[in-house]
């Protein structure tokens, strides 16, 4: 098993904390979406605190079942956690974010 270094451990928790984001955007449980990906529960929970790292497998599950590309969503992740100067543009960003999801969710 590889063990991660601290930047990596970082960006695995962040993109854990915007899938369940993405998940609860969704109103989707975390019994559905195990239902959905033909996963465990605790596999959901176990990802989403952080236990597990995401895998480019699970992501691409993720994102087709969501219909949201994978780019936007590792996208998304790397931005959750700026700070500074890029908060304002973060700001403006996520409401841009909002409505394409509102938009996917549509279709």
């Amino acid at each position: 098993m590889k063990m991660l270094n601290f930047e990596e451990e970082k960006n695995s928790q962040i993109i854990n904390k915007a899938l369940k984001l993405i998940r609860t955007f969704h109103g989707c449980s975390q019994t559905d979406l195990a239902e959905a990906l033909a996963v465990s529960n605790s596999f959901i929970s176990e990802i989403e605190s952080g236990k597990k790292n995401v895998t480019l497998e699970f992501l691409k599950r993720f994102s087709e079942h969501f219909k949201i590309p994978m780019s936007s969503i590792i996208l998304f992740s790397e931005h959750m956690e700026d700070s500074g100067a890029v908060r304002n543009l973060r700001f403006l960003a996520s409401k841009k974010i909002i409505k394409l999801f509102e938009w996917i969710h549509e279709i």
